[in-house]
């Protein structure tokens, strides 16, 4: 498989992220409690002083992290995270390999550091003002079918002796070793999600992602990199073995 490096872009942050990251924050701080309805999408875009548009890319990634749930006629609620079950992998390995093996046969990838913000700290479950982001994307010849984002904590990149300026060891790291030094895993699986926006230009028409969330801890039980994993619905296979 053929690993691809890309130049590093510095970005400001999208309108719509950070709308996420100020919606994220009145849930987390009590403004909209547990079960409580959103106000209706008009008057909260009116309220934050963005358009609907945003406003939905707001919410749909919220709907991702299963901050929100949608009622269909009545509109977004926020969710209970402690009714949110997580189930362990049966055996620790990277979900694209074990969901889409054969639908990409190379990989490109970016890796930056970045300011964390509050749902980056919840996830990692560490006060830190930075975290190493990893964007990987996956590809069957030149049609793109899935995308991770990584979020790595300046922890695990000391406990695990990584060097940053070694971009591809890095990845490699996330993508492999990782697996063999973890303790255990966690996922939720989210089917017909909303996606991201920076799959949007790649998706056709009618094509839906489903988003694998994923928390890898070490031995203390310390998440040292948590992943989002989207992969078009139509090309994964899901397979689960149970025992009695």
């Amino acid at each position: 498989m053929e690993l691809q490096g890309k130049k590093e872009v510095t970005h400001k942050k999208l309108a719509h992220v950070q709308v996420y990251e100020a919606l994220y924050k009145m849930v987390e701080d009590g403004t909209f409690p547990v079960g409580s309805r959103l106000p209706a999408e008009p008057k909260l875009a009116k309220m934050l002083g963005v358009s609907r548009m945003t406003l939905r890319q707001a919410l749909d990634l919220l709907h991702d992290d299963g901050k929100l749930r949608k009622v269909r006629g009545a509109g977004n609620f926020v969710a209970d995270g402690n009714k949110i079950v997580s189930s362990s992998l049966e055996k620790l390995t990277h979900p694209m390999a074990g969901c889409m093996g054969e639908e990409f046969d190379r990989t490109t990838f970016e890796l930056k550091i970045e300011p964390s913000n509050d749902y980056e700290k919840e996830l990692l479950n560490l006060d830190t003002p930075v975290i190493v982001a990893i964007h990987i994307w996956y590809w069957k010849g030149t049609e793109l079918t899935g995308y991770t984002f990584g979020v790595m904590s300046p922890h695990t990149v000391t406990k695990y002796q990584l060097d940053l300026n070694k971009k591809e060891e890095v990845v490699r790291f996330a993508q492999t070793e990782i697996y063999e030094k973890a303790e255990r895993s966690q996922l939720r699986i989210h089917p017909n999600s909303a996606g991201t926006s920076i799959l949007t230009e790649y998706m056709k028409e009618g094509e839906q992602m489903t988003m694998v969330q994923e928390k890898i801890y070490d031995e203390e039980l310390q998440p040292i990199l948590c992943n989002k994993h989207y992969m078009l619905t139509d090309k994964a296979v899901f397979e689960i073995n149970t025992h009695k």
